[in-house]
């Protein structure tokens, strides 16, 4: 290196590398402080993200509990009302077929002959005949599958009703 050049290395070139070296350094500590000043920007957003889901999924989970023991609730009741009807079904087939079924005398085209009054052969004095057993058992058993026909019709029909929508028609 020629000699002429080291005094004014000396003079300039040492200054600014120094002066270079800290101005890179202080640039890589903005730019340092700068990238972790973002990343704690960038995660409170994220936990503040995830706290709003949390608060959101606690609701919906509240919703649903609400909604799962309203539904739970409307079944037992249900349920108690089935058991109430058939119940009442029970006693009143049992009553039916202890009691027997008469239809009035007058519906009977030969006014208490044998024939009309059926097996059982007996004629009250209110103007009633006796259906013999085996129509009586009969009947009573239609009506028997007919009433349990209703109560599981109402049974679905209410159990729907809380899970659906009803819209009225329009025209």
């Amino acid at each position: 290196m020629p000699a002429f050049l080291l005094p004014i290395l000396l003079k300039y070139g040492i200054p600014f590398i120094i002066i270079a070296t800290i101005l890179g350094y202080g640039a890589h500590k903005v730019h340092e402080n700068g990238k972790q000043s973002e990343r704690v920007v960038w995660q409170k957003k994220a936990l503040e993200a995830a706290e709003a889901a949390n608060v959101a999924m606690a609701e919906v989970q509240a919703i649903a509990a609400f909604h799962t023991e309203k539904h739970r609730q409307q079944l037992k009741e249900l349920t108690d009302v089935k058991k109430k009807s058939i119940s009442k079904l029970e006693r009143d087939v049992a009553h039916l077929s202890n009691r027997g079924l008469f239809i009035p005398a007058s519906a009977c085209t030969d006014n208490g002959t044998a024939e009309a009054t059926g097996a059982s052969g007996s004629r009250s004095t209110s103007g009633r005949i006796r259906l013999p057993e085996e129509t009586s058992g009969d009947l009573i058993s239609l009506a028997e599958d007919a009433q349990k026909v209703v109560i599981q019709y109402e049974g679905c029909r209410t159990e729907l009703k809380t899970l659906v929508d009803v819209l009225p028609e329009t025209d």
